[in-house]
């Protein structure tokens, strides 16, 4: 089942397409959308160091040069969150070791505003998504 492409909507399947080879180095990959402000969706990567790297979608199905946009990340859970906040751009959740679950907004070209805290009593939690 892990071999077959992503869904049509409609029962079916659509095309594989490859986008980039080498991600088994990345302890996490989420894809929350358009952070760039292009119009393209895009994914964000965290390596083993912490950092995070952005990996701009080029709207032809595949990846732009990545780019570094923050550090530290280690220790967290870290999901795709869409618009938690109704500024109109997509948003990260992430959850510490200490189970605090914090949103961390994005604000256009991939730059995260202040993070706020939503929740706490997250690390009972196997998955956040």
């Amino acid at each position: 089942m892990k071999d077959k492409p992503p869904g049509d909507g409609d029962g079916s399947f659509l095309r594989k397409v490859q986008l980039a080879t080498g991600w088994n180095g990345f302890t996490a990959i989420v894809t929350p959308g358009d952070v760039t402000g292009d119009g393209n969706g895009d994914v964000l990567a965290r390596n083993s160091d912490g950092k995070l790297i952005l990996y701009p979608g080029n709207g032809t199905s595949g990846l732009n040069a990545p780019r570094q946009i923050g550090t530290g990340w280690t220790g967290y859970a870290i999901t795709d969150a869409a618009d938690m906040n109704a500024a109109g751009r997509p948003d990260i959740l992430a959850r510490d070791a200490a189970g605090i679950l914090w949103l961390y907004p994005m604000s256009g070209n991939a730059l995260f505003g202040a993070r706020v805290q939503i929740g706490t009593g997250w690390n009972i939690m196997n998955y956040i998504g």
